[in-house]
C-alpha cells in the first residue's frame, strides 16, 4: 500500500496509462524480438514507473503463458494475415528495410499486439482509477 501512494500521488494518469500499456505490450508478444526490444529500451528511458510496467509485464506474461490467451491472439493474427483487404499492405510491409525485424507476419506476433492495442481502454479504466484514488501529497 506504500507502493501504491508514493507513486501514483507523484505520478499522472498519462505515466500509469503508458507503464500499463507498455507492460502489457511487452507481456504480450510471444519471443524476444525487435519490437520487444525497443518497447523495452522506450520504458527504460522515458517511464518514470518502472515497477509498473515490470509487474504489469509479469503479470500480463503469466495469463497468456498459462495459454489462456494464446488461441485468441492466434486466431486474431490469422484474420488479419489472411483479410483479403490486406494483402497489399503486407507485401509492402514485407519489402521494407526494418518491418520485417518486428515479425509482423507471425500470427502470434500480430494477434498480441493487436491484443496490446485493444487493451488500451481497458488499461486507461485501471489507470483512471489508481490515479483517482490516490492521496494528495
Amino acid at each position: 500500500m506504500a507502493i501504491k501512494a508514493r507513486y501514483s500521488s507523484r505520478s499522472s494518469f498519462l505515466q500509469i496509462l503508458l507503464a500499463l500499456l507498455w507492460g502489457s505490450w511487452l507481456g504480450f508478444t510471444p519471443t524476444w524480438l525487435t519490437l520487444q526490444v525497443i518497447v523495452l529500451f522506450l520504458a527504460l528511458i522515458f517511464l518514470r514507473l518502472p515497477w509498473v510496467w515490470m509487474a504489469t509485464s509479469f503479470a500480463v506474461s503469466w495469463v497468456t503463458g498459462a495459454f489462456l490467451l494464446d488461441p485468441l491472439m492466434n486466431e486474431m493474427g490469422l484474420f488479419l494475415l489472411r483479410f483479403p483487404g490486406l494483402n497489399h499492405f503486407w507485401t509492402e510491409m514485407a519489402k521494407a528495410p526494418i518491418i520485417p525485424w518486428t515479425q509482423f507476419n507471425n500470427s502470434m506476433v500480430l494477434g498480441s499486439f493487436l491484443l496490446g492495442i485493444l487493451m488500451i481502454p481497458f488499461w486507461a479504466y485501471v489507470a483512471w482509477n489508481v490515479r483517482r484514488r490516490a492521496p494528495v501529497a
